[in-house]
């Protein structure tokens, strides 16, 4: 997976980095909104973390011209440092990544519970249903999107 930043913190940064490099994961780093539509023309990506408080312009713009250029890869919508964090537990990452990995695809109920058990070996003591709803309450009910007897899959507002 390649990840695009848009984001000032570099602590966060440097733990998206670790984090995703541990799955062989690629992520660079810009921190003006302008750069942005230049970026994603010189490279592919899989997703892209938006700041909302860049120092540049917002991110309202920012997603507004990457729109009109007809970049439509996943996006995830961050506060900076002096808004609130969004604390994902490794589970809930887990299944948000499955899902980016995925966008447009329905991924079943039963794969997703596959990554949760095999991420760290242990059976999930919670079903998917509950993880899902977790980061419906942490990141937006309208992220991710059930698709009944079948699965999940990201939601228009990703």
């Amino acid at each position: 997976m390649k990840l695009l930043l848009v984001v000032t913190d570099v602590r966060f940064v440097e733990t998206v980095r670790s984090w995703m490099g541990m799955n062989g994961s690629t992520v660079d780093w810009i921190v003006l909104g302008a750069q942005a539509e230049r970026t994603l023309s010189d490279g592919r990506y899989d997703a892209m973390l938006l700041e909302l408080g860049l120092p540049d312009m917002p991110a309202t713009e920012v997603l507004r011209r990457l729109r009109s250029a007809g970049q439509d890869l996943p996006l995830v919508i961050v506060a900076n440092a002096e808004g609130s964090r969004v604390a994902l537990t490794e589970k809930e990452y887990s299944l948000l990544e499955a899902l980016l990995r995925n966008k447009g695809v329905v991924v079943s109920r039963q794969r997703l519970e596959q990554i949760m058990n095999g991420h760290d070996g242990e059976l999930a003591s919670k079903p998917v249903e509950v993880h899902v709803h977790h980061l419906r309450r942490k990141l937006g009910a309208r992220l991710i999107t059930t698709v009944r007897g079948v699965g999940y899959t990201l939601g228009q507002e990703a």
